[in-house]
């Protein structure tokens, strides 16, 4: 598969900052009206390859932010049992 043009490649999208990858999804779908307005020559295969790119920079996205939720309820789970497991050791003293 052919890297981005942008600042994250393919290889490179977990390891990226997410301002890069939402700064690389503006520009994608920038290029990919440019592209639709032109309709020079074979721009459909060009659209096609800008979407994939889009395409897995956007669910990388999706998957961070779900991470970010499943590991917010996490830690609330995990606060709301170490308050109940102080509140059973008070009580049994």
């Amino acid at each position: 598969m052919k890297s981005t043009k942008f600042s994250v490649s393919i290889q490179d999208i977990p390891y990226a900052k997410e301002e890069r990858i939402q700064r690389d999804v503006f520009s994608l779908e920038s290029k990919r009206s440019l592209i639709f307005q032109k309709k020079e020559g074979d721009y459909l295969s060009s659209v096609k390859q800008v979407e994939i790119e889009l395409c897995y920079l956007q669910r990388e996205l999706e998957i961070r932010k779900k991470r970010k939720i499943a590991h917010s309820e996490f830690m609330q789970k995990k606060m709301r049992n170490r308050v109940n497991n102080r509140d059973n050791r008070a009580r049994r003293r």
